[in-house]
């Protein structure tokens, strides 16, 4: 009772008055293990305070396994007088580190101004990763802007960066200054790396190739100088490309090649914002991946083997010049064995387009998301086709893309069951347990959905979603009178009056 009492209780301060009381300091007995982990998640600035508390404070502050170096974050960090002395402080931080052991380090900086004339705060900062590498860091994270005016933006980073054993996670973020390719020809062990807002050169790919002989996880989303990029990594698993050409740094690629034997997620996003044309030549070479996702203009000629260990495909293709429906026809022809599938409007007009109907079966969907604007008439019969290739479905997602997530007023009136819906015998209509409709346009999805609840024998499920695009207020108003847009939405399909056992589900988008 009484140790229960001493850790509760309040002591006194004769000196402060009869009144005045001090808590008990909890945090100090807390385990070394508690305190050092909850003070690895504070900036460096934050730190630095937490450092005086107490003696400690102070000696775990020195062994946090984290570090976060943010200028944006410190008071005095975009004042030029100030940042001499938040150097100081950040310097001294290192300095009383010694050897220690970390887990991660990150830093973001800012160059500009006054500073940015100088090399000696470049110097500073580089010597923080030095310091990092001495301390066997594991996971580094650099977010560097370089707003030189009269020197070229460039970084090298030093080369014990890559030489270092326990480095195993590698983030850039350069905000589209020049990596310089590194001159270290040893390997590395890094196991993820990501480029972000980077311009690279060719033979930096071929640097990858070469020494990162364990890398496991490859994001590149940057503006490049190369036209033509091969990634061939026997370890690789994961890999994200993104390339949006909106610069002036921005060049054409000629080819993009990927391979590898044991790729299992592959995502590929090219979008040329200066037109819609695309001229590259795409080549995926993965026979064990589960993950693909296509986004963007498609390559004008293509070269991808077939995925038969694949789970999920995502193609969002944007029209391009001519061949446009002979890419995608290429590309779903590869997904054919996938379990779930997502699909925009673009993607399913052109494979109708080109095969007239789907070509044939898609024997192990399970699961289909359609991306699209609303069901236009020149939409539908190309989805009827679709959905009669695929007998084992399950379940149907169509989903309004953002920028048309307006709700339309539904009128009570009744909604027919569309004539191109009955049209022709659709192979998944008994086996549906689960659909999901976003109404945005009205009559036609009420007519797709009144067509599954008469015909989907056993349909378990039917999610309605009223969209409405925008937030706070008008959503909140939506979602309270989401009974009275379901009245309507029943009276105008008739749905009360079908006979099926789904259970209906009016919710706000």
């Amino acid at each position: 009772m009484e140790r229960h009492h001493k850790a509760l209780a309040t002591t006194s301060h004769q000196s402060q008055g009869a009144g005045s009381y001090s808590l008990v300091d909890r945090f100090s007995s807390l385990p070394d293990a508690v305190v050092s982990h909850i003070l690895s998640y504070l900036n460096a600035f934050d730190l630095i305070q937490v450092s005086s508390v107490s003696k400690k404070c102070g000696e775990l502050s020195v062994s946090v396994s984290g570090l976060d170096f943010d200028v944006n974050a410190m008071p005095g960090g975009k004042v030029w007088w100030m940042r001499s002395k938040l150097l100081n402080y950040l310097d001294r931080l290192w300095m009383r580190r010694e050897n220690i052991n970390i887990d991660r380090f990150r830093v973001c900086w800012v160059f500009e101004g006054v500073t940015s004339r100088t090399c000696e705060e470049h110097c500073r900062v580089i010597s923080w990763i030095y310091a990092a590498v001495r301390c066997n860091v594991e996971k580094l994270d650099l977010q560097i802007t370089l707003n030189y005016k009269e020197k070229p933006t460039s970084l090298e980073l030093p080369g014990c960066t890559f030489r270092c054993a326990s480095l195993t996670s590698l983030t850039l973020d350069l905000k589209f200054c020049i990596l310089k390719t590194p001159s270290v020809s040893s390997c590395t062990n890094l196991q993820s790396l990501l480029l972000r807002s980077v311009c690279i050169e060719k033979d930096f790919f071929e640097w990858i190739s070469s020494s990162c002989q364990c890398i496991k996880e490859l994001t590149i989303d940057c503006v490049l100088s190369s036209t033509i990029i091969c990634i061939e990594i026997p370890s690789l698993e994961f890999i994200h490309f993104v390339f949006v050409g909106r610069r002036q740094l921005y060049t054409d690629i000629d080819a993009l090649s990927i391979s590898g034997e044991n790729l299992q997620h592959i995502h590929v996003e090219h979008i040329d914002l200066r037109s819609s044309a695309c001229h590259y030549k795409l080549s995926i070479t993965a026979p064990n991946v589960k993950y693909l996702k296509l986004n963007g203009n498609v390559a004008h000629r293509l070269s991808v083997e077939k995925f038969i260990h694949s789970e999920e495909a995502v193609i969002f293709l944007n029209p391009g010049e001519g061949g446009f429906d002979k890419v995608v026809f290429d590309v779903v022809s590869c997904i054919l064995g996938v379990k779930v599938l997502r699909l925009n409007a673009t993607t399913i007009k052109a494979l109708f387009k080109y095969e007239g109907s789907m070509l044939g079966q898609f024997d192990n969907i399970r699961q289909l998301y359609i991306h699209t604007k609303g069901l236009e008439k020149d939409l539908i019969a190309a989805v009827v086709s679709l959905l009669s290739g695929m007998p084992t479905l399950s379940s149907l997602n169509i989903k309004s893309e953002p920028n048309n997530r307006q709700l339309k007023c539904v009128e009570p009136t009744s909604v027919s069951v569309g004539k191109k819906w009955r049209a022709q015998r659709m192979a998944c209509i008994d086996q549906l347990k689960e659909v999901t409709i976003e109404i945005s346009n009205g009559n036609k999805e009420l007519e797709l959905a009144r067509f599954l609840l008469e015909d989907a024998k056993n349909l378990k499920k039917m999610v309605l979603q009223l969209s409405d695009w925008s937030y706070s207020p008008k959503k909140v108003l939506l979602a309270r009178k989401l009974s009275s847009y379901s009245s309507n939405l029943n009276m105008a399909a008739n749905i009360d009056h079908i006979n099926s056992t789904a259970t209906i589900v009016f919710e706000a988008a």
